[in-house]
């Protein structure tokens, strides 16, 4: 089972008080098909970065129940891919995510679960260049799709690489860096390299391969869609107070402890209301 993961947080702005994290999961043997959950929590601020998904076990309960419904079984090895996590949250997010994944196996009988965790990051300044001008792509001698580098430029200790998956169409495109944080199926580099390459290509509104894992870029659409919920349900007054809608201000005499215990509770409110019907979970509406 490959599940990607994402949490968009509002800008700063903006007056919507909740980020909303999403999480989608593979249901057939092709991974061309997900299941989607989605979640709003509390909003993350400079003084205190919510990069966690919150209710993360309770989203994975809802994916597995979603596999064993597709497959008639669960799965014994659960490939995992994290958007938008920076290089100083990585053990933050590594030990919250990691355990509630494992807690969310077990609770569905899971006893030993194989876990892997990648995150994926666009947010850097590394660019590559062929050696041989004449071995690049369109006007700005990009390299070709499919290009690893995992040497020299990377950690000298830990498993990561930078891949170039997709095609440059315009400007010196930017690969993306991959950094695993945990696996128990001991994947090669090469395994790994060409099993996220390969997901590339598997994105339903493209017929060329893009820059990031498939499964990651439906997280991040998901995560857009639950946000749009979110405002039309603020904007229609169908969560009264909290001061969650655009065209409302906070107390200014508002204290962080305050501020922190009336988004939860607007967070909680709006589960109820953008939480994904069972009927259309698995249709990739978000897509």
């Amino acid at each position: 089972m490959i599940i990607g993961a994402d949490v968009t947080h509002p800008a700063p702005a903006d007056k919507l008080e909740t980020s909303v994290a999403a999480c989608i999961g593979s249901i057939d043997a092709d991974h061309c098909k997900y299941s989607a959950s989605i979640r709003a929590q509390e909003r993350s601020t400079k003084a205190q970065a919510v990069e966690m998904i919150m209710d993360f076990e309770g989203m994975i309960k809802e994916l597995l129940d979603e596999y064993r419904k597709a497959q008639g079984a669960l799965p014994n090895h659960i490939i995992y891919y994290r958007d938008g996590v920076s290089e100083s949250q990585f053990e933050q997010v590594l030990d919250y995510e990691l355990q509630k994944l494992r807690d969310a196996c077990l609770a569905k009988g899971i006893t030993a679960p194989k876990l892997t965790f990648i995150t994926v990051q666009k947010r850097h300044h590394t660019r590559f260049r062929p050696e041989n001008p004449q071995r690049g792509m369109g006007p700005k001698n990009n390299i070709p799709p499919g290009t690893v580098v995992d040497s020299h430029v990377v950690h000298p200790t830990d498993f990561d690489f930078y891949l170039c998956s997709h095609v440059g169409i315009q400007g010196t495109f930017r690969p993306s860096h991959y950094y695993v944080l945990h696996d128990d199926y001991r994947f090669s580099a090469d395994e790994l390299q060409k099993l996220s390459y390969y997901l590339c290509y598997l994105y339903a509104r493209c017929d060329t391969p893009i820059s990031i894992p498939a499964p990651v870029m439906y997280a991040h659409l998901l995560a857009t869609r639950g946000r749009e919920y979110i405002v039309e349900h603020l904007q229609s007054g169908a969560v009264g107070g909290g001061g969650g809608d655009r065209r409302s201000r906070p107390p200014r005499d508002e204290t962080e402890a305050q501020r922190k215990a009336r988004e939860i509770q607007l967070a909680q409110q709006l589960n109820v209301l953008i939480k994904v019907d069972p009927a259309i979970r698995n249709g990739m509406f978000f897509c």
